[in-house]
């Protein structure tokens, strides 16, 4: 049984998801919506971990935008990533 687009996107509310990574045919059939807040977007790139990434992170800690460190740190301990957090956060805001 297949879900149509609003039972699915109910169904990921109902659960608090508000990211979900999906292949590009399914993404443009359902069209799903995605807001992503700072905090997860430097979460994903925390994850992939890539030197350009922590360049990206750098650079959207640079900004001086108020972001959820605390939140941050919490998903950086569930995918292990805490020490690329703790180096670029250092890094990006000038070895503070």
């Amino acid at each position: 049984m297949a879900l149509s687009a609003v039972d699915l996107r109910d169904l990921l509310a109902e659960h608090d998801i508000t990211t979900v990574l999906i292949g590009a045919h399914a993404a443009n059939r359902y069209r799903l919506e995605s807001r992503h807040t700072v905090e997860d977007v430097i979460i994903h790139k925390l994850i992939a971990g890539r030197p350009r990434d922590m360049d990206d992170i750098q650079s959207i800690l640079s900004t001086g935008h108020e972001i959820d460190e605390a939140f941050i740190l919490e998903n950086a301990q569930q995918w292990e990533a805490v020490d690329r957090w703790e180096k670029v956060r250092t890094s990006g805001r000038g070895g503070t």
